[in-house]
């Protein structure tokens, strides 16, 4: 983490991540691990303030408790990136953004409940999961489909995909 810091200051990355705790059975020795490993990437992202993606259980008792680290350590919320996050969480994660993946109908859902979260396809190029679990075309498809029935408004696209990346990662998308 502290390498990745530095790549950070030195302008070769915008970013750190990704970070989480295990999101299947491990033993508590594990997640305390994981947690200091967390705890670490949250005040170097501090200390850089730089945006953070976490990878986390997918519970909102996974993200209270990294909203309680991350107003402890005074990173700031919108810069924690919460990865492969469930449309339910939008508006309910404390000012941390989440990261909703275009699979099945989670773009819908989050379209539904405003415009605070940013899109992925968490796209794995590999030859044992192809496509998995979206290709990156099929975000531009479906959000095309959904302006052109009205179920979203071109305002709500820009914010999503221009306005709250600019603002995350302190870039101009011109």
């Amino acid at each position: 983490m502290r390498l990745a810091a530095r790549y950070v200051e030195e302008g070769l990355a915008v970013g750190l991540g990704e970070v989480g705790r295990p999101h299947y059975k491990v033993p508590k020795l594990a997640v305390d691990v994981c947690d200091k490993v967390l705890d670490l990437s949250l005040e170097l992202a501090k200390d850089l303030s730089c945006p953070i993606h976490l990878h986390l259980e997918r519970s909102y008792d996974a993200v209270k408790e990294v909203v309680r680290r991350v107003r402890k350590v005074g990173v700031k919320p919108q810069l924690v990136v919460i990865h492969h996050a469930e449309p339910r969480v939008i508006g309910k994660c404390g000012g941390l953004t989440p990261s909703v993946p275009r699979r099945g109908k989670n773009l819908r859902e989050a379209f539904a409940k405003g415009s605070d979260f940013l899109v992925e396809s968490d796209f794995i190029d590999g030859p044992k999961r192809p496509g998995a679990v979206s290709y990156p075309w099929a975000i531009a498809l479906e959000v095309s489909e959904m302006l052109r029935e009205g179920f979203v408004s071109e305002d709500v696209v820009e914010r999503v995909f221009v306005k709250n990346f600019e603002r995350i990662y302190n870039v101009r998308l011109d």
